[in-house]
């Protein structure tokens, strides 16, 4: 990577790893490294338990069509508050940082508001303020206080060779169906006819259920985790990375109905949506092979749904199902695509 290339040319992917390595020496949290999740706020028995994480991006390009200002504010909470819940935590408090244009009506931005503080509230934490700015181009931020509920503190991306690899499911593949919708057109014809749907998609819940689940069963048992947004090909490559080995899903996770509906009738592979679509916010883990029984039978008292999808083996760090490579292709802000 050459400095002097512009961003778009570099992509997203590449400047955060330049970024981490920029940090290493100056790290502070003893249980996550840099370029994970989220961050515990420094070393301490204190601190280690206390995860923080900020995300964000511009109202343009995290609005589809279908959504309102209400809703971006609930699925903006909801990116940060995925990545704390990844990392065995839950959310104590949010604040929510905007820039927009001064045109904007009153309205949309308070629409935004409730919708950050309503969401906030359903995961059992609060808006506790933020910031507001003048922007030419409207952007929203989150920032997302939580508390580790393992005694011993987050869980880190450490899986190893003979690790089993499982995912919280229920949402797989819906965010594709809508996104392949969208670029073809037909996303119009199916919000008449299943607006339930695109609801259920601009307001999800991140998965508080699996911190529960990590505090349960005993420590080092849960290897390694990685909450679900940019795909998943790309979270299991993430996976395979950071265990240096090769990770391969034996059977893809259960997909959401309304895929599996619209792929027969759209003919888009199924396959394509579950791997590559997005903003699942679920969450994959990997479980040393003494833990199953235990892990499987703490998620059922939770009411946790998971599914066992895969594991860590020798080989090159990649992801693979069967005989396919899935490649590591997530969304890239500074390419405005997929890469």
């Amino acid at each position: 990577m050459s400095l002097l290339d512009k961003l778009s040319r570099i992509g997203e992917h590449e400047v955060v790893k330049a970024i981490t390595l920029m940090l290493r020496d100056y790290w502070d949290c003893r249980s996550l490294g840099p370029g994970d999740d989220a961050s515990c706020a420094g070393s301490g028995e204190v601190l280690d338990r206390v995860v923080v994480k900020i995300d964000g991006g511009s109202i343009e390009s995290n609005m589809a069509p279908w959504m309102s200002m209400y809703d971006l504010g609930w699925v903006m909470v909801v990116g940060a508050v995925s990545d704390v819940a990844a990392k065995a935590a839950t959310p104590v408090t949010v604040q929510v940082s905007l820039g927009v244009p001064p045109s904007m009506r009153a309205d949309k931005l308070l629409a935004l508001i409730r919708g950050a503080r309503d969401s906030a509230l359903a995961h059992q934490a609060w808006l506790s303020g933020g910031d507001t700015n003048s922007s030419r181009d409207g952007w929203v931020d989150v920032a997302v206080v939580g508390l580790a509920l393992p005694e011993w503190g987050p869980l880190p991306r450490r899986p190893s060779i003979g690790d089993s690899v499982y995912t919280t499911i229920g949402r797989y593949g819906l965010m594709g169906a809508l996104l392949h919708s969208l670029k073809t057109g037909a996303w119009e014809n199916l919000y008449k006819a299943y607006r339930s749907v695109f609801v259920e998609a601009s307001r999800p819940y991140a998965r508080l259920g699996f911190a529960h689940l990590a505090a349960r069963v005993e420590e080092g048992c849960i290897s390694g985790s990685v909450d679900v947004s940019d795909g998943l090909a790309y979270s299991l490559h993430l996976l395979a990375e950071n265990a240096g080995a090769s990770l391969v899903v034996f059977e893809p996770p259960k997909p959401h109905w309304f895929a599996e509906q619209y792929s027969a009738e759209s003919g888009a592979k199924l396959e394509d949506l579950v791997f590559y679509g997005g903003q699942e916010y679920e969450i994959i883990f990997t479980v040393k092979q003494e833990c199953k029984n235990m892990v499987e039978s703490e998620a059922r008292r939770l009411g946790l749904e998971i599914q066992e999808v895969g594991r860590i083996v020798e080989g090159i760090p990649q992801a693979r199902h069967g005989s396919r490579r899935l490649e590591p292709i997530g969304w890239d802000n500074f390419k405005s695509s997929h890469s």
